[in-house]
């Protein structure tokens, strides 16, 4: 029962981890794209 919790946990982090790298990506491209025009 823990393993499976702890397991669910860490799915769940890494999904949100990779959209939060994803938003970081896309915010920082467009900063990028704002400073040049």
């Amino acid at each position: 029962m823990t393993v499976q919790l702890l397991f669910a946990s860490y799915l769940s982090f890494s999904k949100l981890y990779g959209f939060m790298m994803v938003a970081l990506q896309v915010q920082h491209s467009n900063a990028n794209d704002n400073q040049y025009h």
